[in-house]
């Protein structure tokens, strides 16, 4: 499949090959160029949240970590992780040279934003197999204030 299989009207004869080529290049998984979002090889968690009636539950990922890398901190109602995961090579890894990595490692820093939904004293948070789970128990204002709406039909 390549870029031109995407465009939702016929295609044509008349592009011009070297454009075509260079597309197929760039978009093509076992190509040579180096890919446009390698620019910035910096690790960021992927982020799951769950709104649950009594509490919002956060899981990030951050496998390869170490639970004394990481940091969370709730700030004017905003849940911050912070971490950083690290590359570890030996002198004997290095002189061996690395073929490809896929890898990111770097600083990061993940805001998310809750306000006064929070009851701060009870959040609690938990890391176990390279995810950490963050509970976030609503204030019981918040959970009064939860209000489901029936839609009407017209």
């Amino acid at each position: 499949m390549t870029v031109f299989d995407l465009i939702p009207w016929r295609r044509s004869q008349t592009y011009l090959p070297d454009v075509r080529r260079f597309f197929n290049d760039v978009f093509d998984d076992n190509n040579r160029w180096p890919s446009l979002m390698d620019n910035d090889r910096k690790f960021v968690p992927s982020i799951e949240v769950q709104d649950e009636a009594t509490a919002f539950t956060v899981k990030a990922e951050v496998p390869g970590m170490d639970q004394k890398d990481l940091e969370v901190v709730f700030d004017n109602g905003d849940l911050i992780i912070r971490g950083e995961k690290k590359e570890e090579t030996t002198e004997e890894d290095k002189a061996k040279g690395t073929y490809r990595s896929e890898c990111r490692y770097g600083k990061f820093e993940r805001r998310l934003p809750f306000g006064n939904t929070v009851d701060r004293a009870k959040v609690d948070a938990n890391y176990k197999n390279g995810v950490l789970t963050i509970k976030l128990p609503r204030t019981n204002e918040a959970q009064q204030a939860k209000k489901q709406i029936a839609i009407k039909a017209s």
